[in-house]
């Protein structure tokens, strides 16, 4: 997938898990026909739903996909606390 075919979806320490989790859905629900990455700022990322991020009902093509990923790679540079 070339880099212009992405949609960057950004996600801060300060919106917690919640952020990352309307992030997933606003993957699924705006952007269903394009690949989507979901970018987490580095930084702790507190539990703000007080459970799991479930992911159902998603369904996406291999030309689809949504990936999470820690925009530093740095070692623990990202984290999620419980």
């Amino acid at each position: 997938i070339p880099e212009s075919g992405w949609v960057n979806l950004d996600v801060s320490p300060a919106d917690g898990t919640s952020g990352i989790k309307d992030a997933i859905t606003k993957a699924r629900d705006e952007h269903p026909d394009a690949p989507v990455r979901v970018r987490l700022a580095p930084g702790s990322y507190a539990d703000t739903l007080g459970s799991e991020i479930f992911v159902q009902r998603m369904f996406r093509t291999e030309a689809t996909p949504v990936w999470i990923v820690a925009t530093n790679p740095a070692p623990n540079a990202t984290s999620l606390r419980v």
